[in-house]
C-alpha cells in the first residue's frame, strides 16, 4: 500500500470512528504528534522488559474502542480477538505480521481472546515505520521480530459488535 493510500485509510478510519453513532457522546479530542509518539516510545523503552517481552501504555478508553502504544522486545504469540478489530500504526522498527491460517496449540486466555504458539499458514506482511494495518476480528495474527530488534506500534482496538459497520 502506498504512503498516500495509507494516509487516506488512516484519515478515513479516524473520521469513521469520530462519526460513529456509538461514539457521538465522546466530546474529547485526542491528538498524538510524532514528537508525542517518540516520547511515549522513550517511556516504553525505559520500562523493564517483562517476561512476555511487551511493554505498553494504555492511552485512552472510549465507547467501543481504546488506544494504546506497545513496544515489543521479541516475537509475540499467535492471537485472535473474537470481537475486537486491531488497527496498527507502526511508530518504530520493523516486523513481519503473519495473518490468516490457523493458531497452533490454541488456548482461551479471557473472554473472546485466544492465544497460541504460532500462526500456521496464512500470509506474511513486512511492517516498517509508517505502515498502517487493519486486522478484523476473528483473524489469527502474530508479530515476528528479528532477534535483538524492537518494534513499537500505536494500536486502536475497536469492538466491531458495539460500533456496527458502515461502508463509505
Amino acid at each position: 500500500m502506498s504512503i498516500h493510500r495509507s494516509l487516506q485509510f488512516a484519515s478515513a478510519l479516524i473520521v469513521g470512528i469520530a462519526l460513529s453513532p456509538a461514539l457521538a457522546s465522546a466530546q474529547k479530542v485526542d491528538s498524538y504528534s510524532p514528537a508525542d509518539l517518540a516520547q511515549l516510545h522513550g517511556k516504553l523503552a525505559a520500562q523493564k522488559s517483562p517476561k512476555n517481552g511487551i511493554a505498553s501504555i494504555m492511552l485512552e478508553k472510549y465507547p467501543g474502542h481504546f488506544t494504546e502504544i506497545i513496544l515489543r522486545h521479541h516475537s509475540g504469540e499467535a492471537e485472535l480477538h473474537k470481537q475486537m478489530a486491531d488497527f496498527f500504526i507502526v511508530v518504530d522498527g520493523h516486523a513481519t505480521l503473519r495473518t490468516g491460517g490457523t493458531i497452533a496449540n490454541p488456548r482461551d486466555i479471557g473472554p473472546g481472546e485466544v492465544h497460541g504458539s504460532s500462526v500456521e499458514g496464512g500470509q506474511e506482511t513486512r511492517l516498517e515505520k509508517g505502515s498502517i494495518i487493519h486486522l478484523p476480528a476473528n483473524v489469527p495474527h502474530q508479530l515476528m521480530l528479528d532477534a535483538g530488534q524492537t518494534f513499537t506500534y500505536f494500536v486502536i482496538k475497536v469492538n466491531e459488535h458495539e460500533t456496527g459497520s458502515s461502508n463509505p
